[in-house]
C-alpha cells in the first residue's frame, strides 16, 4: 500500500539506545572493516584503471565530472580532517598511504592505528584512481565512466572480461558520499560537504547509465541515503544549516531529470522526510520549518507537473508500465550473466553490486539523539548505524537480481495522490488530534478500569486507515493553525497545476479520476472542517481553495458547495453579528474579538468572489432554494450578508458591514447583468476597494426611509408578474390527486424556459410546504386536514404519502415527527414502516445507517416507542443487507445497543463511560446465538466515540463524519451534479425572484452607508448602487421597489435642503454647495425618477416635494415646468399682485389690523424678501459653491421630469398628476408664505405643461386638471390672485394646443366608446370639458379677467371651431363663454368676433353646435353692449344659422331622425327667440329685424317638411302669442290717450310687420295643418283672425289698420280658392265656416262671403 512509505521510517531508520552502545558499535565496525576497506580500495583501484586503459580518446563531459567528483572528494576528506578523530590516523599513515599501493593486497599484517578511516579510505581510493591512469587529463579514457563516456559496449565488455571486473557505473563515483551521508560517526560539516557534492551532481543533471534502470537505481540510491541521513549534533545553528542542505538535495532528487525515474514510495519517503526535519520534534527553529514547507512544496509541485506531462503525452498506465518492465528485463539479463561468470571465476570475490547497496540494520529506535532528518535533531556526540559495504568475503547470492526484477515504477498518479491526501490530512490536523485524543482516552480509561492489557482499546486508538497522519513536536494551536495553512498551500499547488489548468471539469474526472475523487472527498471535507475560531491565515487560505475549485469544477461540486456554504461560509459571515451583543460585555481581550471579525472579514469576502462568479448566484438560487430536498442556501446567504450589513447600535461601518454590502451588490449586478445590455459596465457600483464605503460619521443608524405625503411604503414585494400557475389556487388544483414529489418531477425539463417554470413551481410548491409544516408542528391532528385541504396529502388518505411528506418536506419538527412514528395506533404503525421503506440502507453499515434513519427524527422518550421505532429500523436493514446479521431481531440489538454506547459516551452525567471490551461483552451472542466479528464491533464502537450520533439542526448544521458519508454517497449516485447552467433568457426567468429576496436589504444597507459615509467617492458610489438596483428593479416592472429607492433618496435630499435654508437663509444653495451628501442624493433621485420614471407610483410624490424644495435653495430655473409657448405667442405676464404685495398692502390697510395682526401673530414677515433684495454680491468662495449647486441641478435634468412625461405609461402618468395637485397643495388653504404660492404656481405650470405634452392622451390628464383647476377657481377670493390668473389663462392656452391635435391622436379605446356626436367625442369633452371650471369664477374675478378670457376664446374658436370642436357639449361650453362675454363691456367685442367667426355663412353650423350658437347668438342680440348695430348682426348670425339648418336638412344623407331633431330643436329654439325679440326688445330696429328674420326662417322652414301637429304647435305656442304681444304693445300706446309719438309708431310698425310675417306663414302652412290635423285647424286659424281683429282694434295707424284688413282678406281669399276655408256652408264644416266669417266679420264688414265670389 502507499500508505506504508509514511510509516517505513520508523521501522527502517533507527538509532542506538546509549553513547556506550554507541562507541561499542562503532568499535567493533572498524575492527570488522579495516583490512577489507584496504582490500576494497585496492580492487576498486584496479578495475578503474583497467577501463582507463580501453580508450584514450579525450571527452569534456568526462573530464568535467571527473573534475567535479576529484574537487568534491578533496573537501569533503580535508572536511573530516579537521575532525580530530580522523586527523590522528591521517598523520599516522599519510607517507605510507600513497606510497605502498599494494601492501594491503600482500596481505600484510597492519596495525588498525596505521590505517585511515574507512570513509576516507573511499574518498582516497576514489581521487587515486583518477589520478594514477591520467583520468583528469585530456589524454583519459572516456570509457572509464561507461555510457557517460561515449564508450562503446564492446570495448567495456572486453575490457570486462579481461579482468574478470563489472563496467564502473555513476553510482561507484557517488557511492563514497552516500556512504559519509548516512553515517552516524560523522560530523555536520563533513555531511554538508557530502550533501554539497551530491547536491551539485543533481543540479548539473550529471547522472549517467545505459539506460533508466541505471539511472534509476542512482537516483534511487542517492534519495534513500539523504532520507536517512545522520550526524552527530556541534550547535543549533549549523545543525540547522546542515538540514537545510538536506532540503536542497531531497528537492533537487525529485527536481533533476533523472528524478523522474523515482518510485511512488520514493517520492514519499522523500516528502515525508521533508516534513519531519520541520516538524517532528515541535522544537525547530522557524526558518528550519519554513525550509521544510518550501520543500515540500516544491517536490509536490514537481510530482503534480510530471502526472500532467504524463497524462498530456498521452498513453495508459499500463503501457509505461510495460515499458519499464522490459527495461528492468534486459538489466536483470546482464546481472544474471555477471553472475554466472562470477560462480565460475572465483569463490571470494565482491558479490556483483545491488541497486540498492546502502543497508540499513534494524536497530532499537529508543533513546535517538542524533541529528536525523526523519526523526529529528539530537543532541549525541558520535555513534550510528552500522553500514555494510559488503566485505570480501561476502559469498555471491541472486538475492540483487532478484530485487532488481522487483525495482518499483517511476512514479506517476499513486505518489501524487498520497501526497494530495497527506496535505488533506494536515488541514485536517487539528480535529483529527482530538478525535485520536478522544479514542485514545477511552482505551487508557479501558486499561485502568478493567487492570487488562487493553489490546483491543489499543487497536481502537488508532485511526481506522482512513488518513495516513503523521504528526509529531509541538501540537499547539498556533502550530495547529500553520499546519493546516501549509497543508491548504500545498494543495493549492495541486489545484493550480493540474486542475486549474485544465480546460473544464470533465479533464480533471476524465484524466485525473483519483484526484478527482481525491478532491471531491478529502480536499472538500477537509476545507468543509474549517472551525470558526480559525486563524484569519488559514480562513482566507480555505476560502480561496474553495472559490478555486468551484471556479475550475462547477458541476461536480453541487453538494460540497452546500455543505461548505451552511456550514464554513454563513456561519463565518453571521459571527460577528451574533457576537456583538456579547463581545461588549465580555472580559475577553481585543484581539480576540479582531480576530473574530477578521475571520468574519474574509469570509464575507470569499462570499464576495463566489457571487461574482457568473453561475452562483442562479446556481444557489435553482439547486437549493428550489430543490424541495435542499436547505434554502440563497435566502440563508441574504439574510447573514443582510443582518451583517448593519453596524450595531452606535457603532461605527466597519469593514465587514462594506463587504456585506459589497457581497447584497454583486448578486445585484449578476442579476443586472443579465437582464440589461448596459449592466454590463466594468466598474461595480461601489468600486473595487470596499474599505471606500467607510465613513467618519458616529451617527447612529438611520431607520429605513418610507413614502410620506400620506403614501404607506413598507417595501413588501407584490409579485406582479407571477404567473397564473403559480397562484396559490393554481397550485391547489393542479396538485389534486398527485403526488407532491412526483408533480415536481414531472414538471422537472433539462434546461430552457420549461426548466424555469418547472422550478418556478417547485419554489411555490416549498413554500407550500414550510406552511404546512408550520401547521403540522402546532397539531397534527390538524395539521393533517389542512394539507389535504391544499392538496399536500390525497383526499383518501394513505400511509406512504404521510411518510414521504414526514420524510422530504422542509421545515418538520423532528420531535414532533418522532413522536408521531412512535404513537402506537395503527395508522401511525403503518406510517413507521412507510418511512423506513423510503431509506435505501443497501451496502451500509448497520451504523451508518442507523445514524441516517435517526437524522429525520428524534427519538421520544418512552421505552415503547423507541422499541417500535428500531423494530421497523431493523426489519428494514435487514431486508436490504439479508448477508450483513443473521435475521431482523439482532439488527435490532445491535442497534438499541448503539444507542445505548451513543448516551453512555456523550452523555455527561455518565461519569464511568462503558469501554470497548464492555461492549463486545454485551453483544455476545446476539447475532442469531453467535458472536459478531470483532473488527465490526470495533469499527461500531470507534464510529460512535468519536462521532457522537446527534440530530442535524437544519438551521446551523455541522460536518460529521456521516454527513460527509452521505454527500460521498449521493455523489456516486450521480446526485451531486449541478445541471447545465442556463442561457442568458432563461436566466432572466430567474431574476425577479433572486432580486425580490435581495433589493431590500441592498437598498437599506447602501441607504446607511450614505448617511454615514462623508467621502465624496463613497456618496457617489452609492448613488451608483441606488441607480442599479433601481434600474433592475424598473426592468421588471416592480413599481413599489422603484418607489422605495426613490423615497429613501428624497428623504437625504428634503433633510439636507431644510438643512440648508437654516443655515443660509439669505443664499440658501451656497449651503447646498457646501453639502455633497444632499447633491449626490438629489442626482440619484433624480436619476431613477428621470430614467425610470414609468415605473414610479407613489414615488412621484417624494420626487416632487424634492423639486419643491430644491426650487425654495434657489436651483430649480422658474420655467422648468411651462408649458412650451408657440412661436407666434408668448406667455403673458401675471397681472395679479403677489403674496407679498396683497401681505403690505393688508397689514397697511389701517391701524387697528396691523395692530391686531401683530398681537395675533398672524402676520407674514417680508422682511427676510427685502433682505434678499439687498443682499451684496456673493464672494468668489460662495460663487464657487453655488457654481456646484448648479451643476447638481443641470445634473438633474429638472425639466425632463416633465418633457418626458410624453413617454410614461398611463398608470404612472396619472400618478404623476395626482402628484402634482398633491404638491400644490389644498386650494382651499391660503398660502401661509411666498414659497406656498410659488409652489402652488409651480405645480400648476406643471400639471399643464404635462397636459400639453401628453395631448393624445389627455382624457387621462385633465380631469384631475380641471378637478385641481376647479378647485382654486372655486377657491378665489374677491380679490384675483396669480394662482387663479395663471389657472385661467395656462387652462385656456392648453386646451387651445390639445384640441387641434385630437383628431388624429386618439386611442383605439377613444374610439370604441366614442357617441353619435363625433368620433372624437369623448377626447373633446374632456378638453373643452376643462374650461366649464369658468363658470365658476367669482364676479369680481371674472371682471378683471374677462376680457383676456374672451380673447382666448377669440383664438380658440378661430383655430379649433372648424374641425376639432365636434360634440354638443364642447360647444355648449364655448358658446355659454362666449355668451357670457356679451354682457361685458370690453370682451363682448371678442366674444361677437368669435361667434361671427363661426356662424358667418353657416359652414361651421351642424345639427351638434346649432342650438348653442343660437343662444350664443341671441346673447348677443339681447345685449346692449356694441348696440343695435351688434345686435342686429346677432340677428343675422341667427339667419344664417337656419340658412344651414334648412341646407342641412335638405341633404340626401339627412336622416329623418336628424331632421326631425333640429326641427325640434335648435329650429324651434331659434323661432321661439326670434318670437321674443320680436314682442319683448324694446330697440325697434332690432324687433323688426327680429320679425323679418323669423319670417324669413318660417318661410325656409318649408325644408324641414315638417307634420301639421308642428306646425300646428307653432302657431299656437309662438305666433298666436306673438300676435297676442303685438296687439298688447298696441293697446297700451292706445291707452295713453291723444299721445302719439315716434315710439308709438314703431310699436304699430313692428305689429304690422308682424301681421305679414303671420299672414305669410299661416297661408304656406295651412293646406298640409287642414289635411292632416281638421279638428285643430279650425281653432288656430280662428285663433289668428282674433289677433288680427285685436290689433285693428286698438290701431291708431293707418298702416296698421291697413295693413291687418289687407292680409285678412288676403288670407281668406287664399284659403278659400284652396278650399281650405268654406265660403259657403257645406256640411261638416259649419263651423269653420261661420267662425271664418264672423271673425272676419269684426275684423271688417266688407269681409263677407261675397268677396270670394
Amino acid at each position: 500500500t502507499l500508505l506504508q512509505p509514511f510509516k517505513k521510517l520508523q521501522s527502517s531508520k533507527t538509532t542506538l539506545q546509549t553513547p556506550e552502545e554507541q562507541q561499542q558499535y562503532r568499535n567493533s565496525s572498524r575492527n570488522r572493516a579495516v583490512v577489507g576497506v584496504v582490500r576494497e580500495r585496492e580492487r576498486r583501484e584496479e578495475r578503474i584503471l583497467v577501463i582507463m586503459s580501453n580508450n584514450k580518446s579525450s571527452n569534456n563531459a568526462m573530464i568535467s565530472f571527473a573534475a567535479i567528483i576529484n574537487a568534491e572528494a578533496s573537501r569533503v576528506v580535508a572536511t573530516m580532517r579537521q575532525n580530530s578523530k580522523y586527523a590522528i590516523l591521517a598523520r599516522q599513515t599519510m607517507s605510507s598511504s600513497y606510497g605502498s599501493g599494494s601492501s594491503a593486497a600482500s596481505g600484510l599484517d597492519i596495525d588498525e592505528s596505521l590505517v585511515d578511516d574507512p570513509l576516507v579510505q573511499e574518498f582516497m581510493s576514489l581521487r587515486r584512481a583518477l589520478f594514477v591512469n591520467g583520468l583528469m587529463l585530456e589524454t583519459s579514457s572516456s570509457s572509464a565512466l561507461g555510457d557517460f563516456g561515449g564508450g562503446s559496449e564492446s570495448s567495456r565488455n572486453n575490457t570486462n572480461n579481461k579482468m574478470g571486473q563489472q563496467p564502473l557505473s555513476c553510482a561507484d563515483f557517488i557511492r563514497p558520499f552516500l556512504k559519509c551521508i548516512v553515517s552516524v560517526e560523522t560530523s555536520g560539516p563533513i555531511t554538508s560537504q557530502a550533501l554539497s557534492a551530491v547536491h551539485k551532481i543533481l543540479k548539473r543533471d550529471l547522472i549517467f547509465g545505459s539506460d533508466d534502470v541505471e539511472k534509476a537505481v542512482v537516483v534511487r540510491d542517492i534519495s534513500e541515503a539523504v532520507t536517512m541521513s545522520r550526524f552527530e549534533a556541534t550547535d543549533p545553528d549549523h545543525d540547522d544549516a546542515v538540514l537545510c542542505k538536506i532540503l536542497h538535495v531531497l528537492i533537487d532528487c525529485v527536481a533533476c531529470p533523472s528524478g523522474r525515474l523515482l518510485s511512488d514510495d520514493d517520492v514519499c519517503d522523500v516528502l515525508q522526510a521533508c516534513y519531519r526535519i520541520g516538524h517532528q520534534s515541535g522544537k525547530e527553529s522557524g526558518f528550519l520549518r519554513h525550509c521544510s514547507r518550501h520543500a515540500m512544496r516544491e517536490i509536490a509541485e514537481h510530482v503534480a507537473l510530471r502526472l500532467k506531462e504524463n497524462v498530456a503525452a498521452g498513453g495508459s498506465e499500463d503501457a509505461r508500465l510495460a515499458t519499464w518492465r522490459d527495461q528492468l528485463a534486459k538489466r536483470a539479463s546482464a546481472f544474471e550473466k555477471l553472475y554466472d561468470e562470477k560462480q565460475r571465476t572465483t569463490t571470494s570475490s565482491t558479490p556483483p553490486r545491488s541497486p540498492h547497496h546502502i543497508a540499513i540494520s534494524p536497530v532499537n529506535r529508543e533513546g535517538n539523539e542524533s541529528f536525523d532528518p526523519v526523526r529529528g535533531p539530537g543532541a549525541i556526540e558520535d555513534g550510528g548505524p552500522k553500514i555494510d559495504v559488503g566485505t570480501p568475503s561476502s559469498p555471491p547470492t541472486r538475492a540483487p537480481i532478484e530485487k532488481l526484477k522487483s525495482l518499483p515504477a517511476p512514479h506517476a498518479s499513486p505518489a501524487a495522490l498520497e501526497i494530495f491526501k497527506f496535505a488533506c490530512s494536515l488541514i485536517e490536523a487539528s480535529s483529527s488530534a482530538t478525535l485520536g485524543a478522544a479514542k485514545q482516552k477511552s482505551a487508557s480509561t479501558s486499561n485502568n478500569e478493567n487492570g487488562e492489557d487493553g489490546t483491543g482499546s489499543g487497536d481502537s486508538g488508532e485511526a481506522p486507515t482512513e488518513k495516513p497522519l503523521v504528526y509529531g513536536g509541538d501540537r499547539s494551536e498556533e502550530a495547529e493553525q500553520s499546519l493546516m495553512l501549509f497543508g491548504i498551500e500545498l494543495v493549492g499547488t495541486f489545484v493550480e497545476t493540474i486542475v486549474v489548468s485544465s480546460a473544464t471539469n470533465n479533464n480533471v474526472k476524465n484524466r485525473y479520476p483519483e484526484l478527482f475523487v481525491a478532491i471531491q472527498d478529502d480536499l472538500c471535507k477537509a476545507l468543509t472542517s474549517l472551525k470558526p475560531n480559525a486563524a484569519p491565515p488559514v480562513a482566507a487560505a480555505a476560502c480561496g481553495c474553495f472559490t478555486m475549485l468551484y471556479a475550475t469544477m462547477r458541476s461536480e461540486l453541487k453538494l460540497q458547495l452546500e455543505m461548505f456554504m451552511r456550514v464554513v461560509l454563513i456561519p463565518l459571515c453571521a459571527a460577528g453579528k451574533n457576537k456583538a451583543s456579547s463581545a461588549a460585555n465580555a472580559t475577553s481581550s481585543n484581539s480576540a474579538v479582531t480576530f473574530n471579525r477578521e475571520t468574519q472579514r474574509i469570509a464575507l469576502e470569499t462570499v464576495v468572489d463566489l457571487c461574482r462568479q457568473p453561475h452562483f448566484v442562479t446556481d444557489c438560487y435553482m439547486h437549493f432554494d428550489c430543490d424541495l430536498s435542499k436547505a434554502c442556501v440563497f435566502e440563508e446567504l441574504v439574510s447573514t450578508l443582510s443582518a451583517s450589513a448593519f453596524p450595531a447600535n452606535g457603532a461605527r461601518l466597519s469593514g465587514a458591514n462594506a463587504l456585506s454590502v459589497e457581497g447584497l451588490l454583486a448578486i445585484v449586478r449578476t442579476v443586472s447583468r443579465s437582464t440589461t445590455a448596459e449592466s454590463s459596465s466594468a466598474s461595480s457600483p461601489l468600486g473595487g476597494d470596499s474599505s471606500m464605503l467607510l465613513g467618519e460619521s458616529n451617527g447612529k443608524k438611520k431607520a429605513s426611509s418610507t413614502a410620506t405625503n400620506g403614501f404607506s411604503d413598507d417595501g413588501i414585494m407584490k409579485n406582479e408578474d407571477e404567473e397564473e400557475g403559480d397562484s396559490p389556487a393554481a397550485l391547489r388544483d393542479e396538485l389534486r390527486g398527485l403526488d407532491p414529489w412526483e408533480y415536481v418531477k414531472a414538471s422537472a425539463a433539462p434546461s430552457g424556459i420549461a426548466r424555469a417554470r418547472g422550478l418556478r413551481k417547485s419554489r411555490a410548491l416549498k413554500r407550500r410546504l414550510v406552511v404546512a409544516a408550520e401547521h403540522f408542528n402546532r397539531s397534527p391532528k390538524k395539521g393533517i386536514p389542512y394539507m389535504q385541504e391544499y392538496g399536500l396529502l390525497p383526499e383518501n388518505l394513505t400511509a406512504k404519502a404521510v411518510a414521504k411528506f414526514l420524510k422530504l418536506a422542509p421545515g418538520l419538527d423532528k420531535e414532533v415527527v418522532g413522536e408521531y412514528l412512535g404513537d402506537p395506533k395503527d395508522f401511525q404503525v403503518e406510517v413507521l414502516k412507510e418511512y423506513a421503506d423510503l431509506f435505501n440502507f443497501e451496502n451500509v453499515t448497520l451504523d451508518k445507517a442507523l445514524r441516517t434513519f435517526l437524522d429525520g427524527f428524534k427519538l421520544p422518550g418512552e421505552a415503547q416507542k423507541i422499541s417500535r421505532i428500531l423494530e421497523a429500523y431493523a426489519a428494514r436493514y435487514f431486508g436490504a443487507n439479508p448477508n450483513s446479521c443473521a435475521d431482523a431481531d439482532s439488527a435490532y440489538v445491535l442497534s438499541y445497543s448503539i444507542i445505548m454506547l451513543n448516551t453512555d459516551a456523550h452523555n455527561k452525567q455518565v461519569k464511568k463511560k462503558m469501554t470497548l471490551e464492555q461492549f463486545i461483552r454485551n453483544n455476545r451472542g446476539t447475532n442469531g446465538g453467535k458472536d459478531w466479528p470483532k473488527e465490526t464491533l470495533v469499527a461500531i464502537f470507534d464510529s460512535i466515540v468519536t462521532d457522537e450520533i446527534r440530530l442535524t439542526d437544519d438551521a446551523a448544521p455541522k460536518l460529521s463524519n456521516s454527513a460527509w458519508h452521505d454527500v460521498m454517497r449521493a455523489c456516486e449516485v450521480e446526485q451531486g451534479k449541478f445541471d447545465a447552467p442556463p442561457d442568458e433568457f432563461e436566466s432572466r426567468q430567474y431574476d425577479a425572484d433572486v432580486f425580490s429576496l435581495v433589493w431590500a436589504p441592498t437598498a437599506a444597507a447602501v441607504a446607511v452607508i450614505f448617511e454615514r459615509a462623508t467621502d465624496e467617492d463613497v456618496l457617489e458610489s452609492s448613488v451608483e448602487a441606488f441607480v442599479a438596483v433601481a434600474r433592475i428593479a424598473s426592468n421588471h416592472r416592480m413599481t413599489d421597489v422603484v418607489d422605495h429607492l426613490v423615497a429613501t433618496m428624497c428623504a437625504f435630499v428634503t433633510k439636507g435642503a431644510q438643512r440648508a435654508v437654516e443655515m443660509n437663509p439669505l443664499r440658501p444653495a451656497v449651503a447646498l454647495g457646501e453639502d455633497a451628501k444632499t447633491r449626490s442624493a438629489a442626482k440619484a433621485a433624480f436619476a431613477v425618477a428621470n430614467a425610470h420614471g414609468d415605473d414610479l407610483r407613489r414615488g412621484w410624490c417624494n420626487v416632487l416635494d424634492c423639486v419643491l424644495h430644491m426650487r425654495r435653495l434657489g436651483v430649480v430655473p422658474d420655467d422648468v415646468a411651462a408649458t412650451p409657448a408657440d412661436a407666434e405667442e408668448e406667455r403673458e405676464p401675471i397681472t395679479s399682485n403677489n403674496f407679498i404685495t396683497r401681505q403690505k398692502a393688508a397689514q397697511s390697510g389701517s391701524l387697528f389690523r396691523s395692530f391686531s395682526a401683530l398681537i395675533g401673530g398672524s402676520d407674514y414677515d417680508y422682511s427676510l424678501e427685502e433682505e434678499k433684495a439687498r443682499l451684496p454680491e456673493p464672494t468668489e468662495r460662495e460663487k464657487a459653491l453655488l457654481e456646484k449647486s448648479d451643476t447638481c441641478a443641470r445634473a438633474c435634468k429638472f425639466s425632463n421630469l416633465f418633457a418626458d412625461s410624453k413617454f410614461l405609461g398611463k398608470e404612472s402618468l396619472a400618478h404623476l398628476v395626482a402628484a402634482l395637485a398633491w404638491a400644490a397643495g389644498d386650494p382651499a388653504q391660503p398660502p401661509q408664505s411666498a414659497d406656498d404660492e410659488d409652489a402652488a404656481l409651480f405645480c400648476l405650470d406643471a400639471m399643464l405643461s404635462v397636459c400639453y405634452r401628453n395631448k393624445d392622451r389627455a382624457r387621462l390628464c385633465l380631469p384631475r386638471v380641471v378637478s385641481h383647476i376647479k378647485a382654486i377657481v372655486g377657491a378665489a377670493t374677491q380679490e384675483p390672485t396669480p394662482l387663479v390668473e395663471r389657472a385661467i389663462f395656462e387652462l385656456l392656452r392648453v386646451v387651445r394646443r390639445v384640441l387641434p391635435e385630437q383628431s388624429g391622436l386618439q386611442s383605439h379605446e377613444d374610439i370604441a366608446n366614442a357617441t353619435a356626436g363625433g368620433p372624437n367625442g369623448i377626447a373633446d369633452d374632456h378638453a373643452i370639458d376643462a374650461l366649464r371650471v369658468l363658470f365658476s369664477l367669482e364676479p369680481q374675478v371674472a371682471d378683471a379677467f374677462f376680457e383676456r378670457i374672451a380673447k382666448s376664446l377669440n383664438l380658440l374658436v378661430r383655430q379649433c371651431a372648424s374641425l376639432h370642436i365636434k360634440t354638443a357639449r364642447g360647444w355648449d361650453t364655448i358658446c355659454k363663454l362666449l355668451a357670457a362675454s356679451s354682457r361685458h363691456p370690453t370682451a363682448s367685442a371678442s366674444g361677437f368676433d368669435a361667434l361671427s367667426f363661426v356662424m358667418e355663412s353657416g359652414s361651421n353650423i351642424n345639427a351638434s353646435n346649432a342650438r348653442a350658437l343660437i343662444e350664443c347668438a341671441c346673447a348677443f342680440v339681447d345685449s346692449n353692449r356694441g348696440g343695435e348695430e351688434r345686435s342686429i348682426k346677432a340677428l343675422s348670425l341667427l339667419k344664417d344659422a337656419n340658412d344651414a339648418l334648412c341646407e342641412r336638412s335638405r341633404s340626401a344623407d339627412c336622416s329623418n331622425e336628424l331632421r326631425s331633431e333640429i326641427l325640434a330643436g335648435a329650429w324651434g329654439d331659434l323661432a321661439k327667440e326670434l318670437a321674443r325679440f320680436a314682442s319683448e326688445d324694446e330697440r325697434s330696429a332690432v324687433r323688426d329685424d327680429a320679425v323679418l328674420t323669423l319670417q324669413h326662417t318660417l318661410l325656409s322652414a318649408e325644408a324641414f317638411d315638417a307634420p301639421a301637429e308642428h306646425w300646428l304647435a307653432l302657431f299656437h305656442h309662438t305666433l298666436t302669442p306673438l300676435l297676442k304681444h303685438a296687439s298688447e304693445n298696441v293697446r297700451q300706446i292706445a291707452n295713453d290717450g291723444d299721445r302719439y309719438d315716434d315710439n308709438s309708431n314703431a310699436w304699430e310698425r313692428t305689429a304690422t310687420i308682424i301681421i305679414a310675417c303671420v299672414s305669410k306663414s299661416f297661408l304656406q302652412y295651412a293646406a298640409p295643418m287642414k289635411a292632416e290635423d281638421p279638428e285643430a285647424f279650425a281653432p288656430t286659424w280662428l285663433a289668428v283672425l282674433d289677433r288680427f281683429a285685436e290689433a285693428k282694434k286698438y290701431a291708431k295707424g293707418e298702416a296698421l289698420i291697413e295693413a291687418v284688413v289687407e292680409n285678412a282678406k288676403n288670407m281668406a281669399l287664399v284659403l278659400c280658392k284652396q278650399d281650405i276655408v268654406p265660403y259657403a256652408e257645406e256640411d261638416g264644416e259649419e263651423v269653420l265656416y261661420v267662425g271664418t266669417w264672423q271673425a272676419l266679420g269684426k275684423i271688417h264688414e266688407s269681409l263677407t262671403p261675397a268677396i270670394v265670389t
